[in-house]
């Protein structure tokens, strides 16, 4: 499947150059150093947090709705997870750029349009219900965790793939749901963060 042109990528080798004309473009570096916005300021208190998988077991899928249930009936503190845009600019909730190590299929996750990645079967759960298996929108996690109380993690993941409006559409779904107070955002990026704070995070 040969990605038509999408969103801008650096190899994980390639130099990154700095600069202010390059800090002030949208899209931002492919590269840069990680910074966190923590909730409370203070980093303090210590909870169990879901990342991906439900105590590190290996039976439970890379960031799909069937997890984020687990989690939430197994009293989980916080949820982290990972996003990025699909081909059409939708948000979706997966960990790796690509594909292949947690579906069946190749390449990147920004050349897939939502449906085709919706499409995708998990090689973790091979014989589980494809709905809850799936790679989710972030609508469709957020709006799991809305009704709960605890804090969530949001890392858009835009160090090596540069999606253009992810801030923006992440900010626009979280302020739907009212869930400020309880989202942390963060980033490899640090011209992304920079974005976030240009729109008042």
């Amino acid at each position: 499947r040969e990605p038509e042109a999408g969103p801008a990528r650096r190899g994980r080798d390639e130099p990154l150059a700095i600069g202010r004309q390059q800090a002030e473009a949208d899209e931002g570096p492919r590269r840069a150093p990680g910074l966190r916005r923590d909730l409370d300021g203070g980093g303090g208190g210590c909870g169990a947090l879901e990342h991906r998988r439900l105590g590190g077991r290996e039976s439970v899928g890379h960031e799909e709705v069937a997890p984020v249930s687990a989690a939430r009936a197994a009293g989980a503190d916080g949820f982290e997870f990972d996003v990025q845009l699909s081909a059409d600019g939708v948000p979706v909730v997966i960990h790796d750029e690509k594909v292949e190590r947690t579906h069946n299929g190749s390449g990147w996750v920004s050349d897939y349009p939502l449906a085709e990645l919706q499409a995708l079967r998990s090689r973790q759960k091979k014989n589980a219900d494809h709905v809850t298996t799936r790679i989710p929108t972030l609508a469709e996690v957020l709006d799991l965790l809305v009704a709960g109380t605890q804090k969530i993690t949001i890392e858009l993941k835009n160090s090596v793939t540069a999606y253009k409006g992810l801030e923006r559409q992440v900010l626009a779904q979280i302020a739907e749901r009212k869930l400020g107070g309880r989202v942390v955002l963060s980033s490899f990026n640090h011209y992304s963060l920079q974005r976030l704070r240009e729109r008042g995070w």
